[in-house]
């Protein structure tokens, strides 16, 4: 049998190895590597930026903030995946799957707003919005959705592009 020499392991390399196991911290390529830690403490106004292919809402209730797909690639979903900016801190949000073209799914409710969305019938305004396709809000927080505020991201040309909007809520 070969040693770990004749295989072109030295020992320094064999006990990193070993490390690398025992630590579960291994990743050859940075693939694996876990994204970094979601943006905390994020405030209105806040300005999202998305890598968006197709059409997909945004959508905030308290202090939660998820992507819900319907339509082509979920966003940042595109081969390369990119993250969603969230006042420019990025923001990988956890998909149940992983093909996501048309899939009607919703990404992980996640606690990101360190003030929440208001409960009080204010209603939530867009505006600067850059890059092409169509961005609305579909629905205002009140109590029939659970003061949910839905956003709309549609963009039905080919490939991809980057869609940049601002939210308020008075």
């Amino acid at each position: 049998m070969p040693s770990f020499r004749d295989r072109g392991l030295t020992a320094h390399g064999v006990l990193a190895l070993v490390l690398c196991l025992l630590l579960g911290a291994c990743s050859e390529s940075g693939e694996d590597d876990p994204p970094p830690p979601p943006p905390t403490g994020v405030t209105l106004p806040l300005t999202v930026r998305a890598e968006i292919d197709g059409r997909s809402e945004l959508r905030l209730q308290g202090q939660f903030i998820w992507w819900h797909h319907y339509e082509f690639e979920a966003p940042g979903m595109w081969g390369d995946d990119q993250p969603t900016f969230l006042n420019d801190e990025e923001w990988w949000p956890m998909w149940p799957f992983d093909e996501l073209a048309f899939c009607n799914c919703s990404s992980t409710r996640e606690s990101l707003l360190a003030v929440p969305i208001k409960s009080d019938g204010s209603e939530v305004s867009i505006s600067n919005i850059q890059g092409r396709g169509l961005v609305q809000i579909t629905e205002q927080p009140s109590a029939a959705n659970d003061y949910t505020v839905r956003i709309e991201f549609s963009d039905p040309l080919p490939d991809r592009a980057w869609t940049s909007v601002t939210i308020t809520q008075e």
